[in-house]
């Protein structure tokens, strides 16, 4: 672990997930015309320490998110979020998008109405997963003082190098806009996490998206992929970077690589060595200790 400040509000965290309401809503994505299916996570007590945004991952939804959801509502912070478009309960074609930007937008133009309804300049942090970490660095590079940090949790940050290939990529160039929707290959639950129970219900979720990779949901990807590798030393908010050793979904190597680049005066990063992609989802001794250093960052940032 590589930290510049030490784990010192123990003592205060509240990790019985108490004292929190889970409500839903539907909002509009407005560059698409689209609902969007939101999630938020608030506090009983009218005295808010923060605001943060949960960002999902690929083909999954924010219903997998409220155990990190009612644990921040009990210690003070306004969790939410949104299925993003063609995930969960959100419309729109079943995860495809034309630019990862839409994905984008609709994070940024989500925050800001929260943060706007607050009145009371409360900071904002953004929490990204998998796919949803590489919507959140896009998100920071944009517009990096709007959020005054940024969790990362087994973010894709680089390419993964088998699939990358030049003959590949290639391919998909090619075949992208011809057959859009065809699908390839598929994330197995046991790439998740190692926790049987969660792969039960992983597995038996019919909101989950247990399909194959679409080529052009790929290609964004990809596109989005090198655009924020040549960003990464822009970066300079706050930030909890967390991976899993046993990822074999998003390297590792992104997440020590934005370690290393970015401009950061205040980053720590944290690898899990027993752990595989989904850290909250991982078995609980691995959940417990991933979501209390969630916690705990949070509360050092906002005294």
């Amino acid at each position: 672990m590589k930290s510049s400040k030490s784990a010192h509000f123990l003592g205060s965290l509240n990790l019985n997930r108490e004292g929190g309401d889970i409500t839903e809503k539907t909002i509009t994505s407005t560059s698409q015309g689209l609902n969007l299916h939101a999630r938020y996570w608030t506090p009983k007590s009218d005295q808010l320490k923060g605001l943060v945004i949960i960002c999902h991952g690929f083909g999954e939804h924010l219903g997998w998110y409220d155990e990190i959801g009612m644990l921040l509502a009990a210690n003070g912070f306004l969790a939410f979020g949104h299925d993003h478009l063609g995930h969960g309960k959100s419309e729109g074609k079943r995860v495809i998008v034309n630019s990862i930007s839409i994905y984008v937008d609709d994070i940024m133009q989500h925050a800001a109405t929260v943060k706007k309804q607050q009145q009371d300049g409360l900071p904002i942090y953004l929490y990204g997963h998998s796919m949803g970490g590489m919507i959140a660095i896009s998100a920071i590079i944009r517009n990096e003082q709007f959020f005054r940090g940024m969790i990362l949790e087994g973010a894709l940050i680089i390419p993964d190098p088998h699939e990358t290939t030049p003959m590949k990529l290639l391919a998909v160039h090619l075949l992208s806009p011809i057959l859009p929707e065809l699908q390839i290959g598929n994330i197995r639950v046991e790439q998740v996490t190692s926790d049987e129970d969660i792969q039960t219900k992983f597995q038996d979720d019919k909101l989950r998206w247990s399909g194959g990779f679409k080529l052009k949901m790929g290609l964004e990807f990809y596109k989005c992929l090198v655009d924020n590798r040549a960003k990464l030393n822009t970066i300079t908010i706050p930030m909890l970077i967390l991976h899993g050793q046993n990822d074999s979904l998003c390297n590792v190597v992104g997440s020590h690589t934005l370690h290393e680049e970015s401009k950061s005066k205040d980053k720590t990063l944290k690898i899990y060595q027993e752990a595989r992609h989904h850290l909250i989802l991982e078995n609980p001794d691995i959940r417990e200790e991933v979501l209390t250093d969630i916690l705990t960052w949070l509360l050092q940032h906002t005294q």
